[in-house]
């Protein structure tokens, strides 16, 4: 071991640790080899950049945090994160959140929201649960400190939609959906009781029984129990809110940074594009394989009469989630001006884009909106 002292830093080197002491400061930064500044900080040490390295591991970034927030996060010299007059520190997750945040420009206010929200949760285990959840799946804030989820209902003939187990609740865009929260099972080990349910994306898509997919907005306050099974996709809630039909609402700037929208968005592309069937120009044994292949349900009909191994065909993978591709329906956007857009829209399905020509961005954004609405596939 051997220890050298100067004006401002003291530091040590112990086996694989590396300990290092601000003059004035009682704590110090004790690094493992493991940890990512160990390396950094040592070539610091041996070029006698003591200015750098104090930057670099109290420094001016936490103070710039603490000021970008005005004092409302306060950010200890461990790194802990609290919110102003609070004693108990925020999830590692949240401090997170805050440096990407600050380094990405966004507003700090979500976080808050969200914290606030959460430490209304009477259920630890669900708290805790909940940052893996959200860390894993990579699902964003919004702007009043809720997330958002997936979930799959039914769409009746008079076009209600309704939950898919009992066909009873009312599931409609921006109704709230809530149950007391004694009637939800707060346990993680149980995989399927009762209790209202939303879910990760490919769960969403994949296991729930439906036939609309839904994005909804829901208060962390309001997680009951993320089930062990299934790699923690689903969870039990007490409330909800359906904002939209689809994903369209994922795709707006809801707050979060950079690094989380990336992922999120390679995410949903990645089972978008898996989700997309076409059976066109497929022989009835071909059709056969594709369905056990992306459902694993086998279909076990003559294969001499195409028909309607066609029709089960297109039934599994509706039940699945799976979106059945009509050559008919595919449009290409890709190289096309602003005025060549709005007559393919024009021509495809009679709806007029009245924005100038001049704002060829809020063309194609309006373009997709009306092509999606109508179940048009676009590249």
């Amino acid at each position: 071991m051997k220890a050298v002292a100067k004006d401002k830093v003291a530091w040590i080197t112990s086996g694989d640790c590396l300990i290092i002491k601000q003059a004035g400061n009682p704590k110090p930064i004790i690094l493992q080899k493991s940890n990512k500044k160990y390396d950094f900080s040592s070539k610091l040490i041996r070029e006698n950049r003591q200015k750098d390295l104090i930057d670099y591991l109290w420094g001016e970034k936490t103070l710039k945090v603490q000021a970008y927030t005005k004092g409302k996060f306060q950010i200890k010299d461990n790194g802990d994160v609290y919110l102003k007059n609070q004693k108990k520190p925020l999830h590692p997750l949240i401090g997170k959140l805050l440096a990407d945040f600050f380094s990405e420009g966004l507003p700090y206010t979500p976080l808050i929201s969200f914290s606030r929200n959460l430490n209304k949760n009477p259920d630890p285990k669900a708290r805790e649960q909940l940052f893996g959840f959200l860390k894993k799946y990579n699902h964003p804030l919004t702007p009043d400190g809720y997330f958002l989820a997936y979930k799959k209902v039914n769409r009746l003939a008079n076009g209600k939609l309704v939950d898919g187990y009992s066909k009873k609740i009312d599931n409609s865009v921006g109704k709230i959906v809530r149950v007391k929260r004694s009637e939800v099972d707060p346990n993680p080990d149980n995989e399927c009781s009762h209790g209202l349910h939303v879910a990760a994306y490919p769960y969403a898509m994949h296991e729930y029984s439906g036939d609309v997919l839904l994005t909804v907005k829901v208060n962390p306050k309001n997680v009951v129990a993320i089930p062990r099974d299934y790699q923690f996709q689903k969870m039990r809630v007490c409330e909800y809110q359906p904002i939209c039909e689809g994903k369209k609402e994922m795709d707006k700037t809801y707050i979060t940074n950079y690094e989380i929208k990336k992922k999120m968005k390679e995410s949903i592309q990645k089972f978008l594009v898996e989700d997309e069937i076409s059976i066109v120009g497929m022989t009835a044994r071909e059709i056969v394989e594709l369905v056990t292949k992306k459902t694993g349900t086998k279909i076990t009909m003559s294969l001499k009469n195409k028909q309607p191994i066609i029709k089960k065909a297109t039934q599994i993978f509706k039940e699945k989630g799976f979106k059945i591709i009509d050559p008919s329906k595919q449009v290409v956007l890709e190289g096309k001006t602003a005025k060549q857009i709005v007559t393919l829209v024009k021509n495809e399905i009679g709806e007029n884009i009245t924005i100038s020509l001049k704002n060829k961005k809020s063309i194609i954004k309006k373009a997709i909106e009306l092509l999606e609405s109508r179940e048009y596939s676009i590249r």
